[in-house]
């Protein structure tokens, strides 16, 4: 039976620490390969030893210099006194006949040295989880948590990041990436449902756009709109909640898409032909690669986990989080809980996954947002989503709606005037957000 042992390869680890001795410089080239990554502990402190002296400038490898840095590490002096190996001046002769003359030859049995060192750690890891299967303080979510993250460490850790190229080196490749994301019709990411936010920005891969609006100010029926449009473009969509239980976003999406209001749909009191817009419109929603799920009490870790799992499942083209907040009641605490929330859906899962994500946070009654500094610091765009006041509905004129959107921060494209806003219309009964019709003119100031 094979076990862990057999999990080596003695000639490709001899061969690193062998070129090495004559050609240290290469070690420039496997930033990758670890101390640790030797099954063999004598080749694991000799690559230690030539790797410290690298650091320290010498590019010369000799037994006194060796000796010298190897005795200057009590822990690695007494590992190498476990084995009885020839003297590091007989090693360095006979390694000129195992040495690798190019960088390519060398990277070749580095890489074989990474590569069994990670199945070696995953192999250990593996047997841990199938030990904690018996263990009853896991539940499903907390073993399927520990599962992802474990095995992702372990990914991270082995990463193979050994090619460091100059930027015409990349560039062709750059342009085709920027070309393949282009459509025909001139988008580059997925399209916002409203035409004049697409001449700031689309929801794009590796990108957070963040709403921002005031209590009950229709931040969850704007993210939902977005959504439906998605599913309408067929798209796979995430639509993670801690608002609306599965009832309650069954019942606006179906308003929303029927054009039935709301209460209609909740009390039973629609006509026969308006309960067969409902039902066009639910099947349309299961015919969706749409995923809803509703938890009050989100963890980084259970949004991590659903994202991965939804990724493997159905391709996951755009996620929506609704909405960041913190439980926090002390200010300062609350200031750091949305910045990291912010951090953590740009850089963990809109860029850790490479998908593109919208989500919202609450103003107070003055329109602020606690810790507004690190969520402008981590998001790609934000907008601010208010109700028109009833003066400004009146200049405007009823055409450019009740509603107003103004691109506060955008790190992607055009920039918009403070006192300025794209005109949205607003229908609670049918929970719909569109365009206006128009938009409005902007008043030019008296000199």
């Amino acid at each position: 039976m094979r076990n862990i042992s057999d999990i080596n390869d003695i000639q490709a680890e001899s061969g690193v620490i062998c070129t090495l001795l004559f050609h240290p410089d290469f070690i420039l080239h496997s930033d990758f390969l670890k101390p640790s990554h030797f099954s063999d502990k004598k080749n694991s402190c000799i690559y230690w030893a030539i790797q410290e002296l690298y650091k320290s400038g010498v590019d010369k490898i000799d037994s006194f210099n060796l000796s010298s840095i190897i005795n200057s590490n009590s822990a690695v002096k007494k590992k190498m006194e476990e084995f009885d190996i020839r003297s590091l001046d007989e090693l360095i002769d006979l390694a000129k006949n195992v040495e690798r003359n190019t960088v390519d030859e060398y990277l070749i049995i580095a890489r074989q040295v990474t590569s069994l060192a990670f199945k070696r750690t995953l192999y250990k890891k593996l047997n841990e989880l199938q030990g904690d299967c018996f263990d009853d303080k896991y539940d499903l979510g907390k073993l399927n948590t520990k599962v992802y993250n474990e095995i992702d460490k372990i990914a991270e850790d082995f990463m193979l990041d050994d090619t460091v190229e100059l930027f015409g080196q990349k560039y062709d490749s750059i342009i085709k990436e920027i070309k393949d994301r282009q459509t025909s019709n001139g988008n580059y990411g997925l399209p916002s449902k409203f035409p004049t936010f697409n001449k700031y920005f689309q929801y794009e891969r590796n990108e957070l756009v963040v709403y921002r609006a005031k209590r009950k100010m229709g931040k969850s029926c704007l993210l939902m709109n977005e959504c439906i449009h998605k599913l309408q473009n067929n798209c796979a969509v995430a639509y993670l909640d801690s608002e609306m239980s599965d009832r309650n976003f069954t019942e606006r999406a179906l308003a929303n898409l029927s054009g039935v209001p709301v209460y209609k749909i909740k009390n039973g009191s629609y006509t026969p032909s308006e309960e067969q817009l409902i039902n066009e419109a639910g099947n349309f929603l299961k015919r969706s690669k749409l995923c809803h799920m509703y938890d009050p009490n989100w963890t980084f870790d259970k949004i991590y986990t659903c994202c991965k799992t939804l990724q493997y499942k159905m391709g996951l083209d755009f996620l929506i989080f609704d909405y960041m907040k913190s439980g926090e009641v002390d200010s300062d605490r609350q200031y750091n809980s949305l910045g990291n929330f912010t951090n953590f859906l740009k850089n963990n899962i809109s860029g850790g996954l490479n998908i593109p994500v919208a989500t919202a946070c609450q103003s107070n009654r003055k329109g602020d947002v606690a810790d507004s500094f690190k969520i402008e610091q981590f998001c790609s765009t934000e907008i601010v989503l208010r109700q028109k006041t009833q003066d400004e509905i009146e200049t405007d004129g009823e055409d450019c709606g009740n509603y107003a959107a103004t691109i506060l921060l955008n790190r992607n494209g055009s920039q918009m005037d403070e006192d300025d806003y794209i005109d949205l219309l607003f229908d609670g009964k049918t929970t719909t957000i569109s365009e206006a019709k128009k938009q409005h003119e902007k008043k030019e100031l008296p000199i």
